[in-house]
């Protein structure tokens, strides 16, 4: 019998017209939410992160986080405000995802940013 362990945070992707039907009766969630927010969701999460696709924060070059995109970004400070105690704990992560682009880049943070995928993994 093989064991695997597998202790990353589960995010899944869903559009935004999935999102209640997936928070009923879930684990404790958090959003990744493309674009400003989500105003009214009848099932609450626990906390809900935005991002605009195609937005960086800090130029190419810059030292401090050489180019992440702002899905990286997003999820790192998801991953802090989650270890540091500045929201409630969560067990999984819903991506509230509308366009190809915002999927592109989810995709591409869990791929090729080594804190998303270390901390993260997509289900």
């Amino acid at each position: 019998m093989t064991w695997s362990l597998d202790a990353r945070i589960p995010l899944r992707l869903l559009s935004p017209p999935h999102l209640e039907a997936a928070l009923q009766g879930a684990p404790a969630t958090a959003l990744l939410v493309e674009g400003v927010g989500l105003e009214q969701i009848a099932a609450p999460a626990v906390f809900q992160m935005p991002f605009l696709p195609g937005e960086q924060t800090h130029k190419v070059d810059c030292s401090c986080c050489a180019g992440r995109g702002a899905v990286a970004e997003a999820l790192d400070r998801m991953f802090q405000a989650r270890i540091r105690g500045r929201c409630a704990w969560f067990d999984q992560v819903i991506g509230v995802i509308g366009t190809v682009e915002a999927q592109r880049e989810v995709l591409g943070a869990l791929d090729q940013d080594p804190l998303a995928r270390a901390r993260f993994r997509l289900v």
